[in-house]
């Protein structure tokens, strides 16, 4: 019932919004920089093996073990200890965990807001209980318009129209969506950014958010990324259109 203008931001007038303006006064007084928002990666372990992926199986440390759920549940309360008032669920593919839901209805929805970001594939089945949980919004990380173009970029065949069931039950479900897209420069030119605006548009998600492909994790060797930096002025350009 309050407004929300991002996934990135609490709702407008609400109490997570009171414990943000309580932590710019803090950090105000203590003149020190607290932190907003949390990403958690609550799971290293994925179902796809996207081509751009900067954490599967933990490719840095994959020796290393995820927190277990009482440790996670710690961590989320020692966040909203901090003044976060934005906590975004992700991985890995964090519909992998079990206790997922669990750990999204632990947050103290009087401090906090919280998101999951999703490849889709177990979304459908699971919507009711990301409801159940208080989710405010659900982001799915959709590649490409083009259903064959997005399930090769994932290696997970027919990994697109799981991601759009999962949008549409999420939004039956009333809970907020959005789609999480990343781009390379040629994306802004050869109309795939545009498309992906259009189709935002046409699934009604509340949500476009977009992330700049960077060479890190299996894209290491893209060290071209860096030279060939997204041009803001035509993305704008583009978003400015719509």
């Amino acid at each position: 019932g309050l407004p929300v203008y991002s996934s990135f931001t609490h709702p407008g007038l609400s109490n997570p919004a009171a414990h943000f303006i309580s932590r710019l006064l803090l950090g105000q007084l203590t003149n020190r920089s607290l932190p907003g928002m949390a990403h958690i990666g609550i799971t290293d372990k994925c179902n796809a093996k996207c081509e751009h992926c900067s954490f599967y199986n933990a490719i840095d440390k994959p020796n290393e073990k995820i927190l277990n759920t009482e440790q996670m549940k710690f961590i989320i309360k020692e966040c909203q200890n901090f003044g976060v008032s934005v906590i975004n669920f992700v991985g890995g593919e964090p519909l992998l965990r079990p206790d997922v839901c669990e750990l999204i209805s632990s947050v103290d929805k009087d401090k906090s807001v919280s998101s999951i970001y999703t490849n889709g594939w177990f979304l459908k089945e699971k919507a009711e209980e990301l409801r159940k949980s208080d989710v405010m919004l659900v982001n799915v990380s959709l590649d490409s318009t083009e259903p064959e173009v997005h399930d090769k970029f994932r290696k997970l065949p027919g990994s697109f129209n799981k991601a759009v069931d999962g949008i549409k039950e999420c939004q039956k479900q009333g809970i907020l969506t959005g789609i999480s897209t990343t781009l390379i420069n040629e994306d802004l030119y050869n109309g795939n950014f545009e498309k992906m605006v259009d189709f935002a548009i046409k699934m009604k998600v509340n949500e476009l958010i977009v992330l700049d492909t960077m060479p890190v994790g299996m894209y290491s060797h893209r060290v071209d990324l860096s030279k060939n930096k997204i041009d803001r002025a035509k993305l704008f350009s583009i978003v400015d259109k719509h």
